[in-house]
């Protein structure tokens, strides 16, 4: 039962705990510089494959970030990318492993923020 105003109303037992039934977050993070954009793929198309794999189910995306040297990437991935509505963060390639260090800044914030039952999903092909 809930109160409201004076008036108890009952609250349908399939609206209740609704936070239980929710869908879990998820958060793509994808190192698109040990990963490129596969020759002749849109990147457009790569996020859509990679929002179609299983690991979605009950899952709801919060997220989906790239890191890379925007300079050295390709125009037409980088505004791919930008009409997928992934969120793409530069990252100057002066410094060894400056792009996976931010991914992990940015994967760390995420865990912070969405504990129980979230989901990450890294996309890399580094060893490190």
């Amino acid at each position: 039962m809930a109160s409201y105003n004076g008036w108890e109303t009952t609250i349908p037992h399939h609206y209740q705990n609704s936070e239980s039934n929710s869908p879990k977050s998820l958060g793509v993070f994808w190192d698109i510089e040990n990963c490129h954009v596969p020759n002749g793929k849109s990147a457009m198309a790569v996020c859509d494959k990679i929002r179609k794999q299983h690991f979605f189910q009950g899952h709801r995306e919060i997220l989906f970030a790239v890191v890379c040297d925007a300079t050295k990437e390709s125009k037409t991935v980088l505004e791919e990318l930008d009409k997928a509505q992934v969120d793409i963060t530069h990252v100057a390639s002066n410094r060894k492993n400056a792009a996976d260090d931010k991914l992990k800044q940015i994967m760390r914030r995420f865990a912070d923020l969405h504990r129980d039952g979230s989901r990450i999903v890294l996309i890399s092909g580094d060893m490190d």
